[in-house]
């Protein structure tokens, strides 16, 4: 179970014979899959990740849940629908949002697995170098909005019509 991967300005017939030579001699067997298991938080923390070469401030905020079921039942395609549309509507929202704003770049929330074991509610937002504090206020402002006061009619209206279109649902 291994990936390699190589971006950059570079000859990809050239890197692929490079990797086939590194790695091809290395032997390999399937393994067994296992599922590791992540516990969930005792408590809240905060980590601050600090690396000269990245040139962006991001926020990220993560909490996990129970992970999300495969659709195998009406009831599960039900709550599989409501989160993916939940997603769009939240995603049309911080995209109109972080258009208009002065404070952060970009913002978003997405609930999703996360390694097959954990469900995750993660909240992204890249920031400003100014207006760092004032990106954070008013992400969080728009989070918090979200959650308590919902979606308009308007918004659900327009997520359902994309869906549809894209379904070709009549």
């Amino acid at each position: 179970l291994i990936a390699v991967a190589i971006s950059g300005d570079v000859n990809p017939i050239e890197i692929e014979k490079i990797i086939i030579e590194k790695f091809s001699k290395i032997p390999s067997k399937f393994p067994t899959v296992t599922l590791g298991e992540i516990e969930n938080y005792q408590k809240d923390s905060l980590i601050i990740y600090s690396d000269k070469s990245i040139k962006k401030t991001e926020l990220n905020y993560i909490q996990l849940q129970d992970v999300f079921k495969n659709v195998k039942t009406t009831n599960d395609y039900s709550t599989y629908l409501t989160r993916n549309v939940l997603n769009k509507l939240i995603s049309a929202r911080l995209g109109k949002l972080s258009f208009n704003t002065t404070s952060y770049k970009k913002g978003s929330i997405n609930f999703s697995n996360f390694l097959k074991s954990k469900g995750v509610l993660l909240a992204s937002v890249t920031l400003k170098p100014n207006t760092t504090l004032e990106g954070i206020n008013e992400f969080n402002t728009h989070f918090q909005q979200i959650f308590e006061h919902g979606f308009t009619d308007l918004e659900i209206e327009k997520v359902n019509t994309k869906i549809k279109q894209k379904t070709k649902i009549r």
